[in-house]
């Protein structure tokens, strides 16, 4: 961590961390004092969890630049409103069992 932020490279504290307890585990107690499903879990989620949030963030543009903001002139006001309004509450809903999956 001390290298990395003294040439100015993006560091996680996450990753130093959990390094830390790796690496520890392993001068420690040897390999089988680490838990490696666990750790597989951990690593999986690094990888996951960017390409997921591309994912669902580029699905709700599309969707955002398709009914929210069409190029047609005849989209009544009140369309738009109702709309917009389904995916507000959408994203809520959406962010709220993110919160209740993860307990």
């Amino acid at each position: 961590m001390q290298v990395a932020s003294y040439f100015g490279w993006p560091v996680s504290t996450t990753h130093c961390i959990i390094g830390a307890l790796v690496g520890f585990g392993l001068v420690y107690g040897g390999i089988g004092a680490v838990y490696w499903k666990s750790l597989a879990r951990v690593v999986a989620s690094w990888v996951v969890s960017p390409v997921l949030g591309a994912v669902v963030s580029f699905v709700v543009y599309r969707c955002i630049r398709t009914v929210c903001a069409p190029q047609q002139e005849h989209f009544f006001f009140h369309q738009q409103i109702k709309w917009k309004t389904f995916y507000v509450g959408l994203m809520k809903l959406l962010t709220l069992s993110s919160f209740l999956l993860l307990e």
